[in-house]
């Protein structure tokens, strides 16, 4: 594990090597300049896309970084810079030929006030790496890059790995920095994140980590706001939907967290649930709902899914909706072959725009549960009969409007010709 293709990539994209190089040989004192965050336990793991290109600044104050880029921008080494975050200085920079800033902070310390990662008091002055790092969550994530200063052409990093993140990364093992417990305190979805490493990036959690979360999650994670939960859990099951529902299952995280949803879940995740990273968020919420789809057979009362549809919103969930248009979707599925009109149900429910995603989950349910299988829709050979048809036969729009579509799309699709459908709806409805 080293940093020669990061190395590589800085020293082939002149506008970011020249800024680097450039600050890092006018800050004064003990200062350093660091690469820092996931983009350095990526890099260290084979991963090269080198998105989010977080900088930081150690041993100085922000009257000093402030000094440093005017400097920098009157030698036209940068374009523009922005101060943002109000709770501790972050500055967006601006550089020649780049469309995406990058961010450059003060090394800092926090102290936790409260929960929830809301309340902290952050001290950035003259704050060092090693002291930066301490605050962080895992060691895998402490792991800093070094722009070693020189007068040469060629951009150099040093790996510093204060807490033996190297190690942990080469085992893939994941561990707090410092106490366990604290970190956790400090931000609870350090907890829920932990879980998403596991399945995301395939790390094993320290026992010390699972102990405290059964041990301190109920406590903590209800301090979280709704946004973050289901954005870490959403992530985490799109990774690994079948182990990761087992794992929140077993941690006792819903009852946690989002007691309004544990209504909809399972005890245990199925068997038929994917081990297989999914698309979207929203297949990852349809997934765990489906063995509860299951449970009632498929067939929801007049409100039940109404109902989900409101938890799903006030548990900031995303797309509400669609969850709810498209659990109705696989029940229309199942229900094909029960209709007196099953060519022309199945044709209706997959005209949805969410065609894809229904077809998907109704599959995993033909293995996994023995739900009848689809069969291919035959193309009819005469014009599509629609509502224009209908309105010309002299059928208006009424009372049962959609059942006598749908009796007229199925007798095409039984082969019978359009002039004898015509006589058949003129003389049932008319």
């Amino acid at each position: 594990m080293n940093l020669n293709h990061l190395e590589s990539y800085l020293n082939t994209h002149k506008p970011l090597k020249d800024f680097l190089m450039s600050l890092a040989n006018i800050i004064r004192g003990n200062a350093s300049v660091y690469l820092v965050g996931g983009l350095i336990r990526d890099c260290l793991r084979g991963d090269f896309s080198f998105k989010d290109i977080d900088v930081m600044l150690d041993c100085s104050s922000e009257a000093e970084l402030m000094e440093y880029l005017k400097t920098l921008k009157s030698e036209n080494i940068i374009r523009f810079w922005q101060k943002v975050g109000r709770s501790f200085p972050v500055f967006k920079i601006h550089l020649p030929g780049c469309d995406e800033p990058l961010d450059i902070a003060l090394a800092r310390q926090e102290v936790s006030t409260g929960f929830g990662h809301r309340d902290f008091h952050f001290n950035a002055e003259g704050i060092t790496a090693k002291e930066d790092g301490e605050r962080r969550d895992f060691t895998v994530n402490a792991l800093f890059a070094r722009i070693v200063p020189d007068q040469k052409s060629k951009l150099t990093l040093q790996l510093v790995d204060y807490f033996g993140g190297l190690e942990d990364l080469k085992n893939l093992n994941l561990k707090a920095v410092g106490d366990t417990k604290k970190r956790f305190e400090e931000d609870p979805l350090r907890m829920l994140r932990a879980i998403r490493f596991q399945y995301q990036k395939g790390f094993t959690p320290d026992p010390q980590i699972l102990l405290a979360i059964t041990r301190d999650g109920p406590e903590l994670l209800p301090h979280l706001s709704y946004d973050r939960i289901q954005d870490e859990i959403l992530k985490t099951l799109m990774a690994n939907p079948k182990n990761a529902l087992q794992t929140l299952l077993d941690l006792n995280i819903f009852p946690s967290c989002l007691k309004p949803l544990c209504d909809y879940l399972p005890q245990a995740a199925p068997d038929w649930i994917p081990e297989t990273p999914l698309k979207s968020r929203e297949q990852a919420l349809i997934c765990i709902l489906l063995p509860w789809l299951s449970q009632i057979e498929f067939s929801p009362k007049n409100q039940q899914l109404r109902i989900l549809e409101q938890t799903l919103t006030e548990l900031h969930f995303p797309n509400p909706r669609k969850i709810r248009t498209c659990l109705q979707g696989i029940c229309d599925l199942v229900s094909i072959p029960k209709s007196p009109y099953p060519q022309a149900w199945q044709e209706k429910t997959l005209s949805s725009p969410h065609a894809d995603d229904l077809l998907f989950f109704h599959e995993l349910l033909v293995t996994g549960t023995g739900i009848q299988a689809l069969n291919p829709l035959p193309k009819p050979d005469q014009p599509r009969v629609d509502g224009m048809v209908l309105k010309s036969w002299g059928i208006a729009p009424g009372p049962g409007y959609e059942a006598i579509l749908l009796q007229a799309r199925q007798m095409q699709f039984d082969g019978i010709p359009l002039h004898q459908i015509q006589s058949h709806l003129i003389r049932q409805f008319l």
